[in-house]
């Protein structure tokens, strides 16, 4: 070979012998994860809000209107103690206990009365001060104060200071006054007198009939003698009940529900 030619193929066959070297040269491949054993736990991820307590965390957490998750909840729904004291604000509910031999009471709505007043009354209805101002208006002014007090001393809604004695005594001078307007009165007065005595019923029927007989549009004497007849005479009862709802006396006693309910 001429040796001017061998640099040159020495050259050319290195190059080559370098390329078909590096073609099959094996692949890199990535070394696999070093693995720690611990006894330790892996750590908890991060919470992304806060716990709940109970009450909204942040603002804008809760939709718009809705109540705070710390809002006092209401007690679930049970009996309801019948001895309980009326809630603040709460108008006093007129009435009376029941007494031997009165029907079972249906008790009707709740009827404001009167406040700070000595012997308050209820503002309307039978034995309220509606009928009290009304029957005044008929009476002598002399005797007006008379029948007030009388009327307060039976009719008042604090039982304790009823006083049957001073009461008896002043209906007394009302029936010996000789105005007929002054007998009416003193008639149903001494008739829901002796109601409170000791549930005197016969006394009572005679009383009030004597203060229609003075006075036939006395319309609380008449719904009082359809309160009293409707332990003995439902049908008279209901008579007077319906004259008494016709000269505008209120329901205030619910007798129509628990007696004389309109038939069917």
């Amino acid at each position: 070979m001429n040796l001017h030619i061998m640099p040159i193929f020495l050259a050319i066959s290195l190059s080559s012998f370098a390329t078909a070297c590096e073609r099959d040269k094996p692949s890199q491949t990535p070394s696999a994860p070093t693995v720690v054993l611990t006894d330790d736990p892996p750590p908890l991820p991060t919470p992304t809000s806060a716990p709940h307590t109970g009450a909204s965390t942040q603002a804008g957490a809760l939709p718009a209107g809705h109540p705070p998750l710390d809002t006092p909840r209401m007690p679930p729904p049970g009996p309801v103690d019948p001895n309980a004291p009326l809630p603040p604000g709460h108008p006093p509910v007129a009435g009376e206990a029941p007494a031997p031999g009165r029907p079972a009471s249906v008790a009707g709505p709740a009827v404001p009365s009167e406040v700070d007043v000595a012997l308050p009354l209820p503002l309307e209805g039978s034995g309220g001060l509606t009928e009290l101002r009304a029957r005044q208006a008929t009476l002598p002014q002399a005797l007006r104060a008379t029948f007030d007090e009388a009327f307060r001393l039976v009719f008042t809604l604090d039982r304790a200071k009823r006083d049957a004695a001073r009461a008896g005594n002043l209906v007394a001078q009302l029936l010996s006054s000789g105005d007929t307007m002054a007998k009416a009165a003193g008639h149903r007065v001494a008739g829901y007198l002796a109601i409170n005595r000791n549930f005197d019923t016969a006394t009572a029927l005679v009383e009030y009939r004597a203060a229609i007989a003075a006075d036939a549009n006395y319309g609380e004497a008449h719904y009082a003698l359809a309160f009293t007849l409707a332990i003995s005479d439902l049908g008279a009862g209901r008579a007077h009940f319906d004259k008494a709802i016709a000269l505008g006396v209120p329901d205030t006693r619910n007798l129509r529900g628990q007696f004389y309910a309109q038939p069917e």
